[in-house]
């Protein structure tokens, strides 16, 4: 889903690459640990945000869809902050999809 994507699943697209962005920065160090807890904290506001970004995509698009763009855009962005500071991306990819479930969960 790119250019003619829904409104929705662009307002998720936005929401996993922000996320994304910042597990990258903690796995580089940008970042500070506490920065992510907060980030899945229940009561959160990324949570919140994110959650109701991800249920309009689902009902728009699907979830198995919704989801597939969410965690590859937060994987895309975590895996970008990791080879900016010359590291391995895997680890950053798997700490963004991570996430994605926590948030969802």
């Amino acid at each position: 889903m790119g250019l003619f994507a829904p409104p929705e699943v662009k307002a998720l697209k936005e929401k996993a690459l922000h996320i994304g962005g910042l597990i990258g920065g903690a796995y580089t160090g940008i970042n500070p640990p506490a920065l992510i807890d907060e980030l899945l904290a229940e009561d959160g506001w990324e949570r919140t945000e994110f959650r109701a970004a991800f249920e309009a995509a689902a009902q728009k698009v699907g979830r198995d869809k919704a989801l597939s763009v969410a965690i590859r855009d937060a994987r895309w962005a975590a895996g970008y902050a990791a080879e900016l500071a010359n590291m391995v991306r895997r680890p950053a990819w798997e700490a963004a999809e991570q996430a994605i479930g926590d948030l969802l969960s």
